[in-house]
């Protein structure tokens, strides 16, 4: 029976893509950048469990040339998806894509200098329908709702809420 099944898995591909998931559908919409719905990396390596008809993702990670996606959580044998990701594009595409918005994300620069958006995504739902939250940046939050919000108290419920 698949609840019994228990295990440990490690895995590396190289050079490959990731096709048809929704995840990635969605997360090329809220970003506005269709090529996320064909995810092109050098190398994807990970490892998992298997325990309580769950898949415990430990690391997923898929890294191209101009992106990243770490990827963490739970994947159920029932389809139901507890995921957080990392998405880290270049800053320029994200500006380019997002324009004055590519604010509400963080960014780093490398030791070559590049300078990376980093995208937080968290998916629940299931397989079949995930539904993918984005997490902004602390700061860019709470300047649009103190610029937009006069009301000291709605001001506070709100950067509670997306905080």
């Amino acid at each position: 029976a698949p609840s019994t099944y228990a295990g440990e898995v490690s895995f590396r591909v190289e050079k490959g893509s990731i096709q048809h998931v929704d995840a990635l559908k969605a997360a090329a919409a809220i970003t506005n950048l269709p090529s996320l719905e064909n995810f092109q990396f050098d190398v994807l390596k990970g490892k998992a469990l298997v325990k309580n008809s769950t898949v415990h993702l430990i690391t997923a990670d898929a890294k191209g040339q101009d992106a990243s996606l770490l990827t963490k959580g739970d994947i159920g044998f029932d389809k139901r998806l507890d995921l957080r990701a990392t998405l880290e594009l270049p800053y320029k595409v994200v500006r380019k894509a997002l324009g004055k918005r590519s604010d509400l994300f963080a960014d780093r620069t490398d030791e070559a200098e590049k300078k990376w958006s980093i995208i937080p995504l968290r998916v629940l739902g299931t397989v079949e329908r995930p539904h993918v939250s984005v997490k902004f940046k602390k700061e860019a939050v709470d300047k649009i709702i103190d610029k937009n919000i006069h009301d000291k108290k709605i001001r506070k419920l709100l950067k509670g809420l997306f905080n």
